[in-house]
């Protein structure tokens, strides 16, 4: 995770940069609706929470959806043994909602303690909406690998 000290900032935007990542749904959208959008530490904050809690929405959605088809459209499963398996199933359902509720409050920490900082997978997507690709041919980087591969520079 890249991380950089800035500068002091006021408690206020630490605190509504903090409440971005666990409140994405309302916290972040109404700062980014505000005059505060203009702070770049609170933009980029809330912004990174959305596509965060939007993403590991979907994610948890998906598995939800999976499990459940395999349990009750595939019931005879449980009849070769399965059951286990799909008790192991919601077990890991209830690992993987607690994982990202201690992933969300992690990032709320951080935040609030006023540390730019950038979530993993996550920062690739929000470096692209605030900087855009135009800035990556300046120079810019985007994360510490960067994936694109350009051939022609191979020779």
């Amino acid at each position: 995770m890249k991380e950089e000290l800035l500068p002091p900032l006021l408690e206020e935007d630490r605190m509504l940069a903090g409440l971005a990542y666990p409140f994405w749904f309302l916290t972040a959208w109404m700062t980014l609706l505000s005059e505060k959008r203009e702070e770049p530490f609170l933009r980029f904050n809330c912004i990174q929470a959305i596509v965060f809690g939007i993403s590991s929405t979907i994610g948890f959605i998906l598995f939800v959806i999976i499990s459940t088809f395999l349990f009750r459209i595939i019931p005879f499963l449980a009849s070769f043994g399965f059951g286990t398996l799909m008790a192991l199933l919601y077990l890991a359902l209830g690992i993987l909602f607690m994982a990202l509720i201690a992933l969300m409050m992690f990032y709320a920490y951080r935040a609030s303690q006023g540390v730019f900082f950038h979530v993993p997978f996550i920062s690739r997507i929000v470096d692209r909406l605030f900087y855009g690709p135009e800035e990556k041919e300046q120079g810019q980087e985007f994360d510490e690998i960067d994936m694109d591969v350009d051939i022609s520079e191979w020779k």
